[in-house]
């Protein structure tokens, strides 16, 4: 037998694909005619059969005599073999003694000597001169036993240096399986490579590859197609990182707020999260047979559905890890639709904080992980036997877990989803793991991803060391796509090509999974840009940071991504949508008990139908209560010589929101009722990070007051509410000490800071003006706050914030120029002219307090309006067959 005959028989199953070995086996064929031949040079010769070898079971390869003889029944042998294997479970326990009865079979085919071939494939799989002449002897089969027990020892731990050092072909490995998984190592980055294709349906596998080349370019060229959702109580699953109170931003309102609101509209919206372990934060525990998950205080009673087994690959090794998932109710709406969170745990990956890194796992890894296990759950409902380790804990809380009609995914955290059911679940039908019906509806899931900030990606180009940031992308990919990674990110095209990004400096986009992918230098992963390019539609949460994202004047918004979003705004599949803020959770009447939970005081309320009158009279009184009981006692609370009742009492309800003097000299200005109505009162909120923009209104408030004899002479001086939760390392915080300290000791009094969770209800009540001095802003959801309680707006011309405020024939705020720089001037500039309002022009000014209550951003509104009808009818549920609830 010629070798290019062996090897055409091989490339026919779809097993081996020539080299250039191959293309030279002429010459290989003709050097093993000589006889006296080495066994070094026997070896070299036998490299090109030992390549498709290596793709086949060892325990097939010991059971074959390659010879003229059974060559042609060497494919059905192949086929029965193979079959056999692939059902075993444990390599040396249950299959010893079926090994050893089909190696003695098949070795009993053929009785013809070794032609120098098998012996170098033997010594290749370590067994030596085992196989003698067709015929295995006791003591044959014993070395056989011990040498395949040492050998699958081997390539579980050093099965790359073995191969490598037989076949001289780099970047190919066995690890678990009976050898069935393999490492292709793409410029860096190790992939998992299934090279067992005798079971696989060849038809299903084609399709699979036609089907993940085509999945992006067909949403980044074409314009959106997505047909209705037609269901009574249509089921989307929404998947998010954070969940208000499990939250460390704006992100964790969104997803409550939408579950609500859909849920009002007849549409069934469980949610899914990690269960954070992080200490002194989160508990969970088992208390009389019941589980009890608490974070930040607040106590979620659970059922244990299920749980299952989730292959990962971390470190270069394949490991598996045990997920539990647990189901609580939220309550019922009143069309009794059941609220519901789904927590998905598991100690390694989310023993920690919501985004920092665990101990075993990058931030990326671990939602790559939970993306992957929310996968599974799809997968569950459509096939539970495609679930590895199944395990069903109670029946009914996993019934009613609903099989989706359509996936919501918040943000970088939960866009792998989309990945995996585009790309991975046709791969796993093609290889018998999930049935067709179920592949179709993954595949085909309806998808949206909902962007809240395109500058946070879950990248692993974030890490500047190339190893690390190899290993970390591999970790990821393989977790993800298991034994298919390979064929999945090979085949995982844009149909990009370089020019492409000329206008960006862009290289190599054209993988969707693996960017920059023949560089070895730059290649990585980017969990966000799976969702940009395989949901059907993708929402920034503001029109017009929806435009600034694509804009070649804020490449820093978007950064690589830019090209692909334009593309995708250019077929109509990126759309802005505002987010929603239900005015009636926000109002003053529904938060006066929590004011007085959280400052003490019993604020007095009013309504959009309240006079100005009446709403003027109402914020006299809270700035005036507000400063003397809340602010004076709180500017005392560090002082432990200090125990008076009021100071005792701010203590007591402001735990987790602490005063900060870095003067260590604050004195609040003692300033009778009269003077304090009459004094402005400026404050703002939100995480201390860089695009909040602190540096700039630090500098606005310094030059306010440096210039303020020039520009308001004889007017009271300000006094600055100014809250936060440092999230930058201490970075952002300094701004404001340094504010205080650079100011003078009568100013710095009236910049009052308190770090932490602030009573932002109560402050922003008792306020004339609230600040988004913002760099860039999504969309922002102070704002709507701010106006519920007739606030108006200092801000930043950027993002949702231009969307927001001052639209319509409304007047409730004050931005920057649109047209200038945003910098300390211009936003010192937005200040003035919002203070000469209120000096000068008192009922400009109470047009603003009446306009900011009047504004509306409810998620439902009017005549089927509002963002979740927006939302509804882009995962194919139209507005026209939904309720009007207002």
């Amino acid at each position: 037998m010629s070798i290019d005959t062996f090897s055409e028989m091989i490339a026919a199953d779809g097993l081996y694909t020539k080299t250039a070995a191959v293309r030279n086996s002429a010459k290989i064929e003709q050097k093993n005619k000589t006889e006296n031949k080495s066994f070094t040079q026997k070896l070299k010769a036998a490299s090109p059969i030992i390549l498709p070898l290596a793709a086949i079971p060892i325990t097939a390869l010991i059971t074959y005599k390659i010879s003229s003889k059974n060559v042609r029944g060497l494919k059905a042998q192949l086929n029965s073999l193979n079959g056999e294997i692939s059902n075993l479970k444990s390599a040396l326990e249950a299959n010893k003694s079926l090994l050893e009865d089909n190696i003695k079979k098949q070795a009993e085919i053929s009785v013809k000597d070794s032609n120098g071939i098998w012996t170098a494939i033997l010594a290749a799989a370590g067994l030596g001169g085992a196989y003698h002449a067709g015929k295995l002897s006791d003591d044959d089969k014993a070395k056989i036993g011990v040498s395949f027990k040492d050998r699958i020892e081997k390539i579980d731990t050093k099965s790359s240096d073995a191969i490598n050092k037989v076949s001289g072909l780099a970047s190919i490995s066995s690890s678990n399986s009976l050898g069935r998984k393999y490492i292709k190592n793409v410029n860096g980055v190790n992939l998992l490579n299934y090279s067992d294709s005798l079971n696989r349906d060849a038809v299903a596998y084609k399709k699979a590859v036609n089907f993940i080349k085509t999945a992006a370019p067909k949403r980044l060229y074409n314009p959106p197609i997505v047909s209705p959702i037609a269901k009574n109580e249509p089921v989307l699953w929404s998947v998010t990182s954070e969940f208000a109170p499990i939250k460390e931003g704006g992100l964790g309102s969104v997803p409550v707020e939408l579950q609500n609101n859909m849920t009002s509209l007849g549409v069934e919206v469980p949610t899914f999260i990690p269960m954070y372990q992080q200490k002194g934060i989160a508990s969970f525990k088992v208390e009389n047979g019941e589980y009890i998950y608490t974070y930040k205080g607040k106590e979620f009673k659970l059922k244990k559905a299920a749980s299952f087994k989730l292959d990962t690959y971390q470190d270069g090794k394949s490991k598996t890890e045990d997920v539990n998932v647990f189901v609580t109710s939220l309550g019922k709406d009143k069309n009794g639709l059941d609220k519901k969170l789904v927590f998905i745990q598991n100690d390694n990956y989310f023993n920690g904080t919501i985004y920092q890194p665990t101990e075993k796992t990058e931030e990326p890894e671990k939602f790559a992980f939970f993306s992957k296990a929310v996968y599974e759950l799809a997968k569950l409902k459509f096939d539970k036997s495609s679930v590895k380790g199944l395990n069903i804990s109670d029946t009914e809380a996993l019934d009613s877990i609903k099989a989706p009609d359509g996936l919501i995914l918040n943000d970088w955290q939960a866009s792998p989803v989309a990945a995996l059911a585009r790309y991975k679940a046709p791969m796993e039908h093609a290889h018998k793991q999930l049935s067709a019906d179920s592949a179709q509806k993954l595949s085909e899931m309806r998808i949206i991803t909902i962007g809240h900030n395109a500058m946070y990606q879950g990248s692993t180009r974030n890490d500047n060391d190339n190893t690390q940031r190899h290993v970390s992308t591999s970790n990821i990919l393989n977790t993800l796509f298991d034994n298919y990674a390979y064929d999945i990110v090979s085949n995982a095209q844009t149909a990009a090509s370089k020019t492409d990004f000329a206008d960006s400096g862009l290289t190599n986009l054209d993988n969707v999974l693996l960017l920059n992918y023949l560089d070895s230098n730059s290649n990585h992963t980017n969990l966000l840009n799976m969702g940009v390019l395989l949901s059907d539609y993708f929402h920034p949460v503001s029109e017009n940071y929806a435009q600034e994202i694509i804009s070649d004047s804020h490449p820093d918004l978007a950064g690589e991504l830019r090209w692909a979003l334009k593309q995708r705004y250019s077929n109509g599949s990126l759309v802005g949508i505002i987010n929603g803020n239900d005015f009636n959770n926000l109002s003053i009447e529904t938060k006066q008990k929590n004011i007085k939970a959280t400052t003490g005081v019993d604020v007095r309320t009013y309504n959009k139908g309240s006079s100005i009158k009446d709403i003027m009279d109402a914020r006299q009184y809270n700035k005036i209560h507000v400063y003397n009981d809340f602010m004076i006692p709180f500017s005392m609370k560090n002082d432990s010589a200090n125990n008076s009742d009021e100071v005792k009492a701010v203590r007591a309800i402001s735990t987790r929101f602490e005063f900060v003097d870095p003067t260590e000299k604050m004195v609040l200005p003692q300033i009778s009722e009269e003077e304090l109505v009459a004094t402005p009162i400026f404050s703002s909120a939100g995480r201390l990070v860089s695009q909040k923009g602190i540096d700039i209104m630090a500098d606005a408030i310094k030059m306010l007051y440096d210039n303020w004899d020039k520009d308001f002479p004889n007017k009271p001086k300000p006094i600055f509410y100014l809250a936060g939760q440092d999230a930058e390392g201490g970075v952002q915080r300094k701004y404001i000490e340094n504010l205080k300290k650079d100011l003078s000791q009568d100013d710095s009094n009236r910049v009052i800071f308190g770090h932490g969770f602030a009573p932002m209800a109560g402050i922003m009540a008792a306020s004339d003006f609230f600040m988004m001095p913002s760099k860039f802003e999504p969309c922002g959801l102070t704002q709507g706050e701010s106006f519920a309680l007739a606030t108006p707006v200092i801000g930043s011309a950027v993002g949702g914030i231009v969307d927001t405020v001052n639209r319509g024939d409304k007047t409730n705020g004050i931005l920057t120029d649109k047209n200038k720089p945003l910098d300390a001037k211009g936003f010192y500039n937005a200040m003035k002219k919002a203070l000469n309002i209120y000096f000068n022009e008192p009922e400009t000014y109470k047009n603003m307090v009446q306009d900011s209550l009047a504004e509306d951003f409810s998620w439902i509104q009017k005549g089927k309006q509002g963002p979740v009808y927006d939302y509804l009818d882009k995962i194919g549920i139209s507005r026209t067959v939904l309720p009007d609830v207002v």
